[in-house]
């Protein structure tokens, strides 16, 4: 039996601007629709990297859900799968966070 290997793909860099900052503490959403390679039985993962403003001041992010949504949007019995990657990321840091950067890395079977 041969084995086949997973492929892995990473997108990014994405860059996000809060007008009037992430506080501590505080969620913020995104979502993506059919990133490259992206497969509706595929992996995931995301890092949430800020941009730091003062020095000395931890800056920190953690990703507080990250899941996968599949639609099918075919026609008849012809099936088209919409993917869309979902990930919710919260201020663990010291500081308000007015930009951050994320990065995506998908894992197909």
């Amino acid at each position: 039996m041969e084995q086949q290997m997973a492929t892995v793909s990473h997108h990014g860099p994405y860059f996000y601007h809060l007008q009037n900052g992430l506080a501590v503490g505080s969620p913020d959403n995104h979502s993506w629709d059919n990133p490259t390679g992206l497969h509706e039985k595929c992996t995931f993962i995301a890092t949430a990297h800020p941009t730091p403003v003062r020095r000395n001041v931890l800056y920190g992010m953690w990703v507080h859900d990250a899941s996968v949504g599949v639609t099918d949007t075919g026609y008849g019995d012809i099936s088209v799968y919409k993917t869309t990657l979902y990930a919710t990321f919260i201020n663990s840091g010291a500081d308000v966070i007015h930009d951050y950067v994320v990065y995506l890395t998908i894992i197909n079977p």
